[in-house]
């Protein structure tokens, strides 16, 4: 019975892992054919995670029910063997740097440079992000500003900043822009600064 529990409890800890997908942008970017991976090993899980309960409440030969815990860790070790071997390998850094990008609206740093942010924040580098409008002529302000801050979720970056400049206007506000990001700069201290 002990077996069956701890094989339930792996297989639950596992999916419950896999669903919240708290880290399922940089695992997508790091191994290949994450997303077929990912549907694999949730669908192995929950086979497993029903068989290992059956066996808790169903009274099963020892026979039968020694191959499910057999199924249940061979499982774990193979899937962990897998995504180590698809694992796309992160260039190796010499030395961390900080890296701050800076765009004029909500999804002009993924657009621009999104890939090239996200390769940094794999590598291990520091990567903040600015953004000096909100977006407000290009759809609603809070939709954008709140699509900016996922998309920096997602690519990784440690940090991401949405001014208020008016769109499409940017030119009027100009002194107070470098004011910001010379504040940012100053804060940061950033070794690369992309724009």
């Amino acid at each position: 019975m002990l077996p069956h529990l701890a094989g339930s409890l792996l297989s639950a800890g596992v999916l419950v892992y896999v669903l919240s997908g708290t880290r399922h942008g940089q695992h997508g970017r790091l191994v290949r054919d994450a997303t077929t991976l990912r549907n694999a090993v949730l669908i192995t899980y929950l086979l497993l995670l029903t068989l290992n309960l059956w066996c808790l409440f169903a009274d099963l030969g020892s026979l039968v029910a020694d191959t499910i815990i057999a199924l249940t860790l061979t499982a774990t070790g193979a899937w962990g063997l897998i995504v180590t071997k698809r694992r796309i390998p992160v260039a190796i850094r010499v030395q961390p740097r900080r890296v701050l990008a800076v765009g004029a609206h909500p999804d002009d740093l993924e657009l621009a440079c999104g890939a090239t942010l996200a390769k940094l924040v794999d590598a291990r580098h520091e990567v903040r992000g600015l953004v000096m409008s909100s977006g407000e002529v290009g759809g609603n302000e809070g939709t954008r500003s709140d699509e900016a801050r996922k998309g920096a979720s997602f690519i990784g970056l440690s940090e991401l900043r949405v001014h208020d400049f008016p769109d499409t206007k940017l030119e009027t506000a100009s002194n107070d822009m470098v004011r910001a990001i010379e504040a940012a700069i100053r804060e940061f201290e950033p070794d690369v600064i992309f724009t």
